[in-house]
């Protein structure tokens, strides 16, 4: 069966504490509002389906935290934004004053080409009004972009403001393929490129993917190869994370772009997207848990879906240190993953065990097979739908 193509987009919503992100994205997507207020903590998002000039779009909206203690967190959210929508509360004169501080984030963690959009809510609040509607206007003038006042406690301008962000005039959408009941038929896919860097600190730049069950370690393996830490307890990731690490392989530095894809059901419409453009995939179970491991046909099947044909593929049993625990031996898993015809890791990255061979042995295989292109500039195309682009220093 065929289904209808639309536009993706991702946006993000940004500005201090309770200046109403939450209150305008809970508008927009479920057309309610509360007076009370509870802080973001990191991120949250919400899938919305709009309808603009006859198309109609997904919107991936991710609602980042105002808080500083969550920024070098939320950082990581602005990579891969086709537009940021920027808010102040226009009874507080503070949150207008901040507005630099958010450019400067989105000027150090985003493309040049990123939308942005300023917007100025709780403008019903008419009495306790600060900053009136010519100095947010002549400010926005000044960095050649939008301004609009919303109300989300009166549902005033909440939609418009959506809708001008994935205006054909403003955005470049990312199209999503049509969907067809053969798997294997999947013409949208191109060769993946490497692209090498001029005047970088690095050879080659790849995007690798960790995915597999809420539990299995997958952060915990990200957290001991990018700054050798662990720790027991288990805080389950939000959508993604992400961490830039780099290694050398056969004389040549690659850097490695890893996203930590959260394992729960509730978040694999988001982290679908992460799959366009990955050079490789590590699938990651739990030795000690059989409902891991058995639940890693439905993760082949995600990458079936979503990545590129020629996508390198990693298993890898993690907790091996866990012996007496352990109900998935080694046999079992070499078995199947021999069936794949990928390769098969144990880790532990409780005790370091194989965690860099891990991504080393993706890195090796990934450059034996994909052919290297001369670069332009700094960036990478790895694929026709996925530009990775340009990373802060201050990450990891």
């Amino acid at each position: 069966m065929t289904t209808e193509s639309h536009g993706l987009f991702k946006i993000l919503l940004i500005g201090d504490s309770e200046v109403g992100k939450t209150a305008l994205l809970t508008r927009l997507t479920d057309d309610t509002f509360t007076e009370s207020f509870i802080s973001t903590i990191g991120v949250d998002f919400k899938i919305h389906w709009i309808k603009n000039d006859e198309q109609t779009n997904k919107l991936q909206i991710w609602d980042i935290s105002g808080q500083e203690r969550f920024r070098a967190i939320t950082n990581a959210y602005y990579r891969s934004a086709q537009g940021i929508i920027i808010l102040f509360d226009v009874t507080n004169a503070e949150s207008f004053d901040h507005l630099h501080i958010w450019l400067e984030n989105i000027n150090q963690n985003t493309s040049n080409d990123v939308k942005k959009l300023l917007v100025g809510n709780k403008s019903d609040l008419t009495t306790e009004r600060v900053i009136d509607y010519d100095k947010a206007k002549e400010f926005a003038d000044t960095l050649n972009i939008r301004y609009v006042e919303t109300s989300a406690k009166n549902s005033t301008n909440v939609e418009e403001v959506f809708k001008s962000m994935v205006n054909e005039h403003m955005l470049t959408a990312l199209t999503v393929p049509t969907e067809k009941s053969n798997i294997n038929n999947r013409s949208h896919v191109k060769t993946i490129k490497i692209t090498k860097a001029i005047n970088a600190d690095y050879d080659i730049l790849l995007k690798l993917l960790l995915i597999g069950d809420s539990g299995v370690g997958k952060s915990a393996i990200l957290t001991r190869f990018s700054d050798d830490s662990f720790t027991d307890s288990f805080i389950s990731t939000i959508g993604v994370d992400f961490k830039i690490h780099a290694i050398e392989n056969d004389g040549k530095t690659a850097k490695l772009q890893i996203w930590d894809t959260a394992g729960q059901e509730r978040f694999r419409s988001v982290t679908h997207t992460y799959y366009r453009g990955a050079h490789g995939i590590i699938i990651v179970f739990d030795v000690t848990s059989a409902e891991s491991f058995d639940y890693l046909h439905r993760w082949l099947n995600e990458i079936d879906l979503h990545a590129d044909n020629n996508v390198k593929k990693l298993l890898v049993g993690n907790k091996s240190d866990l012996t007496s625990k352990r109900m998935i031996d080694y046999d079992k898993a070499k078995k199947f993953a021999d069936s794949l015809n990928i390769q098969y890791v144990e880790t532990s990255a409780k005790n370091s065990i194989n965690i860099e061979q891990v991504f080393k042995t993706v890195v090796t295989e990934i450059v034996s097979i994909v052919p290297s292109t001369e670069p332009t500039n700094t960036s990478v195309n790895v694929s026709s739908h996925d530009k990775m682009l340009k990373t802060s220093s201050g990450l990891c």
